[in-house]
């Protein structure tokens, strides 16, 4: 058919660099146009895609590497945890059952000596964590200052 007749004249002239060259041609062209169009609506857009370019190059330029805007525990995990101790060792795993699990019982309703039983023995810093602090506490130390004034830390849980 047409495609194998294609094919063969491909042999004797450049058809298939031709159209690849257009295609890719019309393409970039198309994209300019629509940056163009994009950017003359939205002059904004620029600015937010030049920020997030300089601020992906800031944290790949970061002397550190990337894993220092790593929570701890989790750099700890890739540096110093091999894939046969992530297999075998379930202690995280138990803890965060054991912790969560606590905590969905508190779910339902309960009288005060039924949650006094099942907060017993939990961590303070945990309990601090979940019932107290906001959400942005769990993200990393440097990831937090830079969205949180200096002054703003909540104090433990007494």
């Amino acid at each position: 058919g047409a495609i194998a007749w294609l094919r063969r004249a491909d042999t004797r002239l450049p058809i298939s660099a031709s159209l690849g060259l257009t295609g890719l041609a019309c393409f970039v062209l198309g994209v300019g146009i629509g940056t163009y169009y994009i950017i003359s609506a939205h002059p904004w857009v620029l600015v937010v895609l030049l920020g997030l370019i300089y601020l992906a190059g800031a944290v790949v330029v970061h002397r550190d590497g990337l894993v220092t805007f790593l929570p701890g525990a989790l750099q700890d995990l890739l540096l110093h945890t091999t894939p046969f101790d992530f297999l075998v060792d379930d202690t995280l795993a138990q803890n965060l059952a054991r912790r969560w699990g606590r905590v969905l019982l508190l779910c339902a309703p309960r009288s005060e000596a039924e949650v006094q039983v099942i907060l017993q023995g939990l961590d303070r810093e945990f309990l601090d964590g979940v019932f107290r602090q906001g959400m942005v506490q769990m993200l990393p130390k440097g990831l937090r200052s830079l969205l949180l004034p200096p002054d703003c830390v909540q104090p433990p849980l007494s």
